[in-house]
């Protein structure tokens, strides 16, 4: 049986480092462990690593090594990675306008 597939924004794998004041937290880390047990694949675009970064490192409560911890784990967890390209770009601002969502 394949595995589902799921796209994951950015701001719920933030959810896996700062679980401070973190709401869909037990939301966030099911997708994560269900990644993990090999029930769910995990498909990234190629700017996931830097936005989740990002975000983890502005949040001041995560000590610095964690911060760097966490971005090298990001990597292993085995995600699926999508380059970017122009007909993906195309597909996403089609959803955007009818789904009435930020392009993703």
């Amino acid at each position: 049986m394949a595995r589902q597939a799921l796209v994951v924004d950015a701001s719920v794998a933030v959810k896996w480092f700062s679980d401070k004041d973190e709401v869909f937290l037990p939301q966030a880390l099911s997708i994560r462990d269900k990644h993990l047990a090999g029930q769910l694949m995990i498909i990234v675009p190629d700017l996931f690593y830097y936005e989740v970064t990002n975000a983890i490192v502005n949040k001041k409560h995560i000590p610095f090594d964690t911060v760097q911890d966490a971005s090298e784990a990001l990597f292993n967890l085995g995600f699926l990675d999508v380059v970017i390209d122009t007909g993906l770009l195309r597909n996403s601002i089609k959803l955007a306008r009818q789904l009435n969502i930020a392009v993703k």
